[in-house]
């Protein structure tokens, strides 16, 4: 009789699989268990943002991308175990997972394949460099014009500077910057059945550095002076604004040109 003791195997996976086979499944599973997810977490948010917001975020694409990896490497068990239960199993993984890579990425690729550029902003060395750093943009108030915070008539008015005396008997020029509720859409401009009734103003547009952007010419009467006014709507993000430029009709060019020059100068980063 033998004193020496049989070898013990480890008992098989059930069905006959191994391991990779088991990885080559997971592959393909992970995309249905993301999308599985994607869908829960969106029937919660109830139309509203929120924390599951975030995890949508993170557990998509960490098991679509965890997906892809694991197919890789279940192909690297076909030398040892041969494609039964592998192959498939793993070429249909990588499959799926690369497609839902690919139409996550598309629109951000076209995105940032489209999206303006803007031209270098030309600044004065005697103006006074405005920076607002909860809207980040910048822009130059020229020289003579100084803060005037009680024209803030309304809340969402953020800036406001003149020139001239107040009182003085002569129509002040007048810079006002104002925030919008949001981004302005790219592509949409302002159209005349958009404007409150009664409305005899102009719509144009004007460069902001080497963009196209919608603006609003409109005469007004003031104490019995005649006043022109250009509004004009600049697409920043996180929040777009609204530049006001007004002042006496007789300066309608030279206004014109104030505003031209704001322009030139304002810096901040567009949605467009």
């Amino acid at each position: 009789m033998s004193d020496t003791l049989p070898a013990i195997a480890p008992p098989p996976l059930p069905d006959g699989k191994n391991r990779y086979q088991e990885i080559a499944r997971a592959s393909w599973l992970a995309p249905l268990l993301a999308i599985g997810i994607n869908f829960m977490l969106i029937a919660s948010q109830s139309g509203k943002a929120g924390p599951s917001q975030k995890v949508q975020m993170v557990v998509g694409p960490l098991l679509i991308g965890g997906g892809l990896i694991l197919g890789v490497i279940a192909l690297f068990g076909i030398r040892k175990y041969g494609r039964r239960k592998i192959l498939t199993p793993s070429l249909v993984g990588i499959g799926v997972n690369l497609l839902l890579i690919v139409a996550g990425a598309l629109p951000i690729l076209r995105h940032v394949t489209n999206r303006a550029r803007l031209e270098p902003a030309v600044h004065s060395v005697s103006a006074y460099l405005l920076r607002d750093e909860r809207l980040r943009f910048g822009i130059d108030i020229p020289d003579g014009f100084r803060d005037f915070p009680e024209g803030k008539q309304t809340p969402m008015i953020e800036h406001v500077y003149v020139k001239g005396i107040v009182g003085g008997g002569e129509a002040m020029t007048v810079i006002s910057i104002e925030r919008l509720g949001g981004v302005i859409p790219k592509d949409k401009p302002l159209r005349r059945d958009e404007m409150p009734q009664g409305f005899d103003g102009e719509l144009t547009t004007r460069n902001w550095r080497g963009l196209k952007v919608d603006t609003i010419i409109t005469a007004v009467q003031q104490a019995g002076v005649s006043m022109v006014v250009y509004t004009i709507q600049i697409p920043l993000r996180p929040v777009a604004i609204q530049l006001n430029v007004g002042g006496p009709e007789s300066k309608r060019e030279e206004l014109g040109q104030l505003a031209d020059k704001l322009l030139s100068s304002l810096e901040g980063e567009t949605n467009w």
